[in-house]
């Protein structure tokens, strides 16, 4: 019975890493973005970050993979395999929503899995359950003698011991294969996380809205109705609208699974713990339907959670497959509607981009009418599961284990006793103490923490492996039933440490080993929490200090009524003790954390210093010169104000008294180290200067540089500085070089800021100030002097590729281009990057201070353009003015007005040449005719003014004998180039005689008359590639009539 119910208990570890998220059918969402938010999210008052979420769940996977490594390390690898391998099968399967029948396959396999881990680990663990028996043995015995400090140490290590052992203990298949789910579920967390930042960095264009929607890390997070509205006419950041639409379903479901994933965890982890705090208050700054729909998840989660323990105690019950698969039918329709129900969420983050009113209103009644329907599906799901007796309201939980919450980074549990030995006797006496002290435990499963105090008997010291001592009391409380916590107030009147655990016993159960179990009936619960250590401390005070803010204020302005010292600003009580070494530093008393009831300790009591008298018949000296001073209540001022004569360069020394009584007995009265000397001064403004701030350039953020306070020049104590309220510090420049505050300073830290894109420059008298008020009787300032940026051009200095560029000078160089035929076009690229050897180490080197080398052209020609780093020019190239095509390269940043500054020395001028596009023009003396005569025998002919003539490129022809190439292997078509066919030119005179056609053949109108006539016919070709070779001289047809005659007479 015990091995089944332990696979029912722990089995909901898969809950969570199992679901499967789908899309809404036709609902929208207005959520908040992950990427978006969490550049944004600290606004809100939350840091629900991604590198957050990271963290605490790395965080988790190494405390399991330790619990894990401990036990599998005892285990045969090859049995190891085959269980992880099966439970990552399971998993997978009841992601799938697979049925019941290949669910109770796995179940089978999975039993066989833990079974042959059990039998390889079992000898280890008992030899190894010895060793660590007899060391827990040994500290117990050591912690039984050990002194006071002494045994602090030992109640550690053995806290740490029966920790250990409590794992031994839990060593075996069953074990491992929680730990194996539980792992695999948090990474697969982090597995989505990093699949939807690469979706968002690759969504840049709206143009790829479809291809996001569809990948694999979004479309279970995105419905099209809302990118509809997301990407209408409204909105004008199409991309970061959908994007952060996408991201905050996400983040949305992420939260709600990463809470339930630490709360199912079963062990204590402080950054898990952190995140689901952030978590919470992330929640707490959205609206009521947001609240809502979070928990609504919550819920559904857990009923997840108790749906697959069902399921899976229906196959380890061998219950019916029918059964069984209604209760996968019910999972599967949870998984579901968990999807649907985040689907309908909406933060405030989207309302950057859903700027109209009646957009966000038509956006916010989609999702209402949406939500509302599935919210009425939950009570559905519930009844459904309630009839299927499987136990979601918790009515019938029984506790699997009980985790201790430390509430201090050492994990330990603290006792306080201080105590006095009165004056002329030997007998300490206690006077303060922590007698009662809260400790906190996490419930699992939650559902059992509401009703825990009702259904067990909870007990402290209840051990596990060695005798109990009942020396620790506990009045326990529910301290919050929806996270499973419970807390005790803890007393004890031991004056020893001890290791600590809390015991958990049913007050209703069927023990383990009965015949029968009546159904609902609690199992046995007899389980102790992890241990911890609980310290002990008894010290006797030797000596006090009574703290002072105003201890080391060492002047009194006596031109000002309103100069004082306090001494009562800042109070503590500081304690040395007995047996502490001279460097031990003193210890203060009571503290929020450490709270101490110290009502034996009389208040202050503040008077003028007493020096004893140097002889025994003297007087003592009272350090205050003259009376000059007075004291009353811890205040410290002058008798007289505004009479140099009378009170100036007076001296005097406070000291401070405490009396520690039990009831009207004085136990003993103790003098604290006197203040500091205090001497009355005229009061004069101090200040200050600031100079030789010295920083580098940068472009992308601005720059701090911590100040250095001289306190004492200015008159007042580090520590008073550090108490002053903010509105105190009158910052006179707000703009360019300037003080500030350093971010997130609560303790009036300064900076010099500088910034971002100030440029290089030695700035002498900044003159930037700050004004502060110390009190109404002091002030002092501070005054910003020299502050130099500095800026190595040499850093930015870009050099020649040589194998790229052909060197002129270390600034100007020169780049053949070759051309990229395709069947279409011609056309030219070059990635710039490629001109400097050094590009990549000057990009980063630029991009670490905000700047970037840029790339442009000299002139402006048509059909060449750069994007990016990439030159390009196309087939619409049209350079009729012959520029050069030159392209500068620099690095520039922006300057703290918004203007381009160049970082490098010199610009970097690259002249691109184009090769393999020249034309050439072949004339065949044989067939190209340059006259062409026309008589009375022929003029009725048609005379083909190209025939002969070739217009090539690369040796391949384009036009020929009046016509367009077409495509073969061995021609080019003038398209590709963009060029036009040549054409023919005549004067308009002479087109009253003659008439050419497309193809150059010419004919002589029929006028009716003998003409005679010279014609000069040009054929016209041009070239956007540059000179055509052999054209010029080879261009022009003369066409000779003379009717008269016959052409072979025609001179």
């Amino acid at each position: 019975m015990k091995r089944k119910f332990v696979k029912v208990m722990f089995f909901g570890a898969l809950a969570l890493s199992t679901v499967t998220y789908v899309g809404c059918k036709d609902y929208d969402d207005d959520v908040k973005g992950l990427q978006e938010q969490i550049d944004n999210i600290n606004n809100k008052g939350a840091d629900v970050t991604t590198e957050a979420m990271n963290a605490a769940i790395n965080s988790a996977v190494a405390g399991l993979q330790s619990q894990l490594d401990a036990i599998a390390s005892k285990a045969d690898k090859t049995a190891l395999d085959e269980l992880k391998k099966t439970v990552s099968e399971m998993q997978t399967a009841l992601g799938n929503k697979a049925d019941a029948a290949k669910l109770a396959e796995l179940q089978k396999k999975l039993d066989e899995a833990i079974a042959k881990v059990d039998a390889s680990i079992e000898t280890s663990v008992a030899e190894a359950k010895k060793a660590l028996q007899a060391k827990i043995d040994e500290l117990e015995a050591k912690l039984e003698q050990a002194d006071v400090d002494a045994a602090k140490q030992v109640a550690k290590d053995l806290a740490d011991a029966k920790k250990e052992m409590q794992e031994l203990s839990r060593a075996n298949g069953d074990q491992i294969k929680i730990l194996f789910e539980k792992i695999d579920g948090l990474e697969g967390i982090n597995a989505k996380i990093e699949a939807l930042q690469e979706a968002d960095k690759k969504f840049v264009s709206i143009d790829q809205l479809n291809e996001y929607m569809n990948s694999d890390a979004v479309k279970d997070y995105v419905e099209a109705a809302l990118v509809d509205y997301l990407t209408s006419a409204e909105v004008t950041d199409k991309v970061n609208a959908v994007r952060t639409y996408v991201d905050g379903v996400f983040r949305t479901k992420m939260m709600a699974e990463i809470s339930q994933k630490y709360l199912s965890l079963e062990t204590y982890n402080k950054d898990m713990e952190d995140l689901n705090e952030k978590i919470k208050n992330y929640v707490s700054t959205e609206d009521a339907t947001y609240k809502k729909i979070f928990t609504d998840i919550q819920t559904l989660t857990d009923y997840q959670d108790q749906t697959i323990k069902a399921l899976v105690k229906e196959l380890a019950d061998n219950k019916t497959i029918e059964q069984a698969n209604k209760v996968a039918g019910a999972l599967e329709d949870i998984q579901t509607l968990i999807g649907n129900v985040a689907l309908c969420a909406k933060t405030s983050d989207l309302a950057a981009y859903v700027k109209s009113n009646d957009l966000n209103d038509a956006i916010d009644t989609h999702l209402t009418s949406k939500f509302e329907a599935y919210d009425a599906d939950i009570t559905t799901i519930k009844k459904r599961l309630l009839a299927l007796e499987i136990d979601v309201d918790g009515l019938k939980s029984m506790v699997q284990s009980v985790t201790f919450i430390p509430s201090s980074a050492d994990g330990k549990v603290s006792f306080y006793s201080y105590y006095v030995i009165p004056e002329g006797k030997t007998d300490k006496v206690l006077v303060a103490s922590n007698n009662k002290v809260v400790v906190k435990f996490r419930v699992s499963p939650i559902s059992a923490a509401e009703k825990f105090f009702e259904n067990y008997t909870a007990t402290f010291d209840g051990q596990e492996f060695t005798r109990a001592i009942d020396i620790f009391k506990g009045e326990g409380k529910v301290e919050n039933k929806d996270e499973g916590i419970i807390s005790f107030v803890l007393s004890t009147q031991t004056e020893s440490s001890h290791a600590v655990c809390l015991n958990v016993v049913s007050k209703k159960s069927v023990p383990e080993n009965a015949e029968t179990v009546d159904k609902g009936t609690d199992y046995f619960t007899d389980i102790n929490s992890d241990y911890f250590p609980v310290i002990v401390t008894t010290k006797t005070i030797e000596s006090l200090e009574v703290v002072s803010d105003n201890s080391a204020v060492d002047n009194i302005y006596w031109n000002n009524s309103s100069s004082k010292i306090d001494y009562k600003e800042g109070y503590a009580l500081k304690a040395k003790f007995v047996g502490d070494e001279a460097s031990t530093p003193a210890t203060v008393l009571t503290s929020d954390e450490n709270p101490i009831d110290l009502s034996k300790f009389g208040k202050p009591v503040y008077n003028f210093n007493e020096i004893p008298a140097a002889a025994p018949d003297g007087k003592p000296t009272i350090e205050n010169e003259d009376g000059a001073y007075k004291i009353i209540d811890g205040v410290l001022s002058l008798v007289k104000y505004e009479d140099e004569n009378a009170s100036n360069s007076k001296k005097a020394r406070v000291v401070a008294t405490v009396t520690v009584k039990d009831g009207s007995t004085v136990l003993k009265t103790f003098k604290s180290t006197p203040y500091a000397e205090v001497t009355a001064k005229k009061y004069a403004v101090k200040s200050q200067e600031v100079t030789d701030i010295t920083v580098a350039f940068n472009g992308k953020e601005d720059q701090t540089l911590p100040v250095v306070l001289a306190y004492q020049a200015l008159g007042i104590t580090e520590a008073q500085y550090e108490k002053l309220p903010q509105a105190n510090f009158n910052f006179k420049t707000t703009t360019g070089i300037r003080f500030a505050f350093k971010e997130g300073t609560t303790k009036n830290e300064l900076v010099v800021l500088v910034p971002k894109g100030t440029k290089a420059n030695v700035n002498e008298n900044v003159g930037a100030i700050l004004d502060v008020k110390v009190s109404d009787t002091q002030n002092f300032t501070l005054n910003l002097k020299k502050v130099t940026v500095t800026l190595d051009k040499s850093a930015y200095k870009l050099t020649w590729n040589g194998n790229v560029v052909t060197v002129s000078t270390p600034i100007a160089g020169s780049v053949s281009l070759m051309p990229q035929f395709t069947n279409d076009a011609v056309g030219f690229e070059s990635n710039l990057a490629t001109l400097f050897e050094n590009y990549a180490a000057i990009a980063e080197s630029a991009e670490n201070v905000g700047a970037s080398i840029e790339f442009s052209l000299k002139d402006k020609i048509t059909g060449v353009t750069i994007e990016g780093n990439k030159l390009k020019i196309t087939n619409a190239y049209d350079n009729t003015s012959a520029e050069d095509i030159v392209v500068e390269a620099k690095v520039i940043a922006k300057s703290a007005d918004n203007k381009d500054y160049a970082l490098a020395e010199n610009t970097m001028s690259a002249t691109f040449s184009l090769t393999g596009v020249t034309t050439t023009w072949v004339w065949d003396n044989t067939t190209a005719k340059s006259i062409i005569k026309i008589g009375s025998d022929n003029y009725t002919e048609s005379f083909p003014l190209a025939k002969g003539i070739k217009w090539t490129c690369g040796g391949k022809t384009m036009w020929e004998n009046g016509t367009a190439s077409k495509a073969s292997a061995t021609t080019i078509l003038l398209s590709v180039l963009g060029l036009e066919a040549p054409v023919y030119t005549i004067t308009e005179d002479d087109k009253q005689y003659v008439e050419i056609d497309k193809t150059g053949n010419l004919k002589v109108k029929t006028l009716g008359t003998a003409i005679v006539r010279n014609i000069t016919v040009t054929i016209t070709a041009e070239s956007r590639w540059g000179t055509i070779v052999d054209y010029a001289n080879n261009k022009t047809v003369t066409v000779k009539i003379d009717m008269n005659k016959e052409s072979s007479a025609i001179n």
